[in-house]
């Protein structure tokens, strides 16, 4: 096998992404994210184990990339790791994660906002916020 310096993959999507992050819910189902991670973490460990400086990225945690989808994948990492490479393994792999989400007073701090439609010119007044790049994506519950 040759040396690879990163396994990576962005999970995320821009047409039904902001949808999901606003509802705080997948578009995947959490056995098929695992099955498709487990790949991911196996190839991971089998260069480590070779002395291989690689390392493993997971875009979006999964899907949505919400903080709790976060904290769900990176559960999930760190299980198959440790039933994989064994504790002492799981135990020296260094994991970081990136938080995304902006809580409501960051959100409403100082914004003027013009509606897209028919609905209120605040962001007060919807359950989630969301927003994504792009002139065409965007999603308020």
């Amino acid at each position: 096998a040759h040396p690879m310096d990163l396994i990576a993959v962005d999970a995320g999507s821009v047409d039904p992404g902001p949808y999901y992050l606003a509802t705080r819910s997948s578009f995947t189902s959490l056995p098929h994210v695992v099955r498709d991670l487990r790949i991911m973490v196996e190839g991971f460990l089998k260069q480590q184990g070779q002395g291989h400086p690689c390392k493993l990225i997971v875009g979006s945690a999964g899907g949505c990339g919400t903080d709790n989808q976060l904290e769900i994948l990176t559960e999930e990492v760190l299980a198959m790791i440790r039933e994989i490479g064994g504790q002492d393994v799981a135990a020296a792999t260094k994991v970081a994660t990136v938080t995304s989400e902006v809580t409501d007073p960051a959100i409403l701090e100082g914004r003027e906002l013009t509606p897209l439609g028919p609905m209120p010119g605040t962001v007060a007044t919807c359950m989630e916020a969301a927003a994504s790049a792009g002139s065409d994506s965007c999603a308020v519950v």
